[in-house]
């Protein structure tokens, strides 16, 4: 487990922007330590790293916690791009095109 400092540091991610998803849903602690502490873990990277890329690419906020919530991001091996015979958990594709008639 990470405290949010730690979790900032292996993600790239600020404390505030980690506060502000936890308030939004999108990336909530593991647990909360006895004093309170939000404790992290490594499982949930891949998604803070998920949610921050999207954002980079000014994905709506809607858009991504559709994309993590309703669907269930665990990490890397949910993720894939659009092509023939794949059937992803998530596709790229379809957040994109999601966002963009919203």
């Amino acid at each position: 487990m990470m405290t949010i400092s730690q979790f900032s540091e292996r993600t790239g991610l600020r404390p505030k922007i980690l506060r502000y998803y936890e308030e939004t849903g999108l990336i909530v602690p593991e647990l909360r330590s006895a004093n309170g502490y939000r404790q992290y873990s490594d499982s949930q990277i891949e998604t803070a790293q998920l949610v921050n890329s999207l954002r980079q690419a000014d994905v709506a906020m809607s858009s991504i916690s559709r994309t993590v919530t309703e669907n269930g991001f665990q990490g890397r091996d949910d993720l894939h791009l659009d092509g023939p015979g794949l059937k992803p958990k998530i596709s790229l594709r379809g957040v994109l095109e999601n966002d963009s008639s919203t």
